[in-house]
């Protein structure tokens, strides 16, 4: 029959997006790492029988979806999700996973964690086969450079805690990824497992940078992606019209796929209104093709990642990863996920220390007159983050990561009587 790998993807359900491309990438690396077919277990709205050229087809087969209720931190409301995900997962043909199939799931977050870990208990118990999964959501910890120093999300925290011990009865049959080094630390604190550092999913990791003239206008990557709060859309006009008031030369693009925030047209049209005759902005309403988004990025000079850093503490972001793939220097808030992301790849960023307009302006004032020592800076630091960033790498015995068998953190210490009692009554015991 061929070696097979499953991709589990409950939230692959459109043609564009962070999981189609997830997707693509891991089934065109599966295949080069010897993997005669590749199947993608996914939502029953997704609309693409296959993907990378037919590299890997779509099984329609979840309802439910993992972004039901993102960080509800509601247990008796996780709980019910995680039962509707049981009823999908349960629902799975018995043949469709067989003796010697290799299933990696990715993106995995808390909402449909236990559901997912008594599945995949069932599998090993009565299968020969071999897991791995990619977490890419925090799991709830506040921590430091000395350990753990409280519990932010104590459902999340005590979920993925249980769903990890539900799998350790089966050893390294089971590996334990963490895309981003934050995310592999944070879920070695939670549980003492052994956690890989997964390598970012970064489509066009390693592509040769395109010449960027010296003297050349600079380009500002200013936002990128769906109109969310928490990455800072609404400051948009506000740095759009400082930005027109600087006496600096510049370019910058604004992309936007989609509207999440509520008051997305108002905000949509103070944006527009404030770039409005200045043909030093271009602003893409909607998704971009692959080129022309590599293009973005190519081109770009600095990047602007004004992510609300009481959302982004610990929260991953793909543009993050963009930036250092293409050695665009970036503006980052201090003391968030970027910040410490790209720092521990060598990477040094202009760092603002308040979310507010004039704060993320004085940073890309202050990116931008660095310049001519950032970029030299960044191109060098880029081989190091490609290195380590290998998709290959996804399929490899071996990972560089944390090592297990640690002292996992006392959760105990840090969650409410009533909140111990709850999760007791989901899990049937702590």
């Amino acid at each position: 029959m061929g070696k097979r790998l499953l991709i589990i993807d409950p939230a692959f359900s459109e043609g564009e997006g962070h999981h189609l491309a997830a997707n693509v990438l891991l089934t065109r690396t599966a295949h080069e790492a010897g993997f005669d077919s590749v199947r993608i277990l996914c939502r029953n709205s997704c609309p693409l029988p296959a993907i990378a050229d037919g590299l890997g087809e779509t099984e329609p087969t979840f309802d439910s979806t993992p972004y039901a209720a993102f960080r509800v931190g509601d247990l008796p409301r996780l709980a019910a999700l995680n039962r509707k995900a049981q009823e999908d997962f349960d629902a799975i043909p018995a043949d469709m996973v067989r003796d010697g199939d290799e299933l990696l799931v990715h993106t995995v977050n808390e909402v449909q964690f236990t559901a997912l870990t008594r599945w995949l208990a069932q599998m090993l118990e009565t299968r020969d086969i071999r897991v791995r999964l990619a977490l890419m959501f925090p799991v709830g910890l506040e921590f430091s450079e000395d350990g753990v120093t409280g519990v932010r999300d104590p459902a999340a925290a005590m979920i993925f805690r249980h769903g990890a011990a539900r799998l350790a009865p089966f050893g390294d049959r089971v590996r334990w990824l963490g895309i981003g080094r934050s995310i592999a630390r944070e879920f070695n604190l939670l549980t003492g497992n052994a956690v890989g550092y997964a390598p970012a999913l970064v489509p066009g990791i390693g592509a040769p940078l395109a010449e960027k003239p010296d003297g050349a206008v600079p380009n500002i990557v200013l936002y990128m992606g769906d109109a969310k709060f928490d990455k800072g859309f609404h400051h948009l006009p506000a740095i759009i019209t400082r930005l027109r008031n600087s006496p600096r030369d510049f370019r910058a693009t604004v992309q936007v796929s989609g509207g999440v925030i509520g008051h997305f047209t108002e905000m949509r049209q103070a944006l527009e209104s404030a770039a409005q005759g200045d043909p030093r902005f271009i602003i893409h309403n909607g998704r971009l093709s692959d080129a022309d988004y590599e293009q973005v990025w190519q081109q770009g000079h600095i990047a602007l990642l004004g992510y609300d850093p009481g959302v982004y503490k610990y929260k991953s972001s793909g543009l993050c990863w963009e930036a250092m793939n293409y050695a665009v220097p970036a503006v980052v808030l201090k003391d968030t996920f970027h910040h410490r992301e790209v720092t521990g790849y060598g990477f040094d960023p202009i760092v603002v220390s308040d979310y507010w307009p004039e704060q993320l302006f004085a940073g890309l004032e202050r990116g931008l007159a660095a310049l001519p020592q950032m970029a030299p800076a960044w191109q060098a630091a880029r081989a190091g983050f490609v290195d380590q960033n290998q998709p290959a790498q996804y399929f490899a015995e071996d990972l560089p990561g944390l090592p297990g068998g640690g002292q996992a953190a006392d959760l105990r210490t840090h969650i409410q009587g009533w909140q111990r009692r709850c999760f007791d009554a989901f899990v049937g015991g702590a």
